[in-house]
């Protein structure tokens, strides 16, 4: 059901756009901003879960 819910076309863009936010961010970073670098595509990865897994239980809780 996880995998259901992932397979939605907008987490997939929002995920793709994580993963660019993380390289671009971290590849870019000065040294003294590096520790916080991060933080935005973490949390949108950290939505994506969240909202991906919201739905999951719900879809399990309407099977059983």
């Amino acid at each position: 059901m996880l995998l259901e819910a992932l397979d939605d076309f907008m987490l997939k863009i929002l995920i793709g756009c994580a993963i660019f936010q993380l390289v671009i961010e971290m590849s870019t970073a000065k040294k003294e901003d590096l520790a916080h670098a991060w933080i935005e595509g973490f949390a949108i990865l950290l939505a994506v879960a969240v909202v991906s897994l919201v739905g999951a239980g719900s879809d399990y809780k309407k099977e059983g």
